[in-house]
């Protein structure tokens, strides 16, 4: 399982390292998806965005990422997003 997490994790930290930005810039994560539903991955996600502490003692005011919203409600959001780039001619990577 570790490889896979790490593979997980990969596209996480390139979008973070790409933008400039650190999990601390962010008030809320939300992770869609079956896969996000495992534990490991919740964790895998935290430690990649860097917002991740073993001891929950010290888990107040980090960003743990949430499962609050419904696969088919993240799904149309993105979709949403996809619409508008492209309604101004964007593309995901600009």
């Amino acid at each position: 399982m570790e490889p896979l997490l790490e593979r997980f994790q990969v596209p996480i930290k390139r979008a973070l390292s790409e933008t400039g930005l650190s999990g601390s810039d962010f008030y809320a994560v939300e992770i869609v998806g079956g896969s996000m539903r495992i534990p490991a991955f919740k964790v895998a996600a935290a430690q990649a965005a860097g917002v991740y502490k073993d001891d929950p003692n010290e888990n107040y005011g980090l960003k743990i990422p949430g499962l609050t919203i419904s696969p088919d409600k993240g799904d149309a959001h993105k979709r949403a997003v996809l619409t508008a780039l492209a309604t101004y001619g964007l593309s995901t990577y600009e």
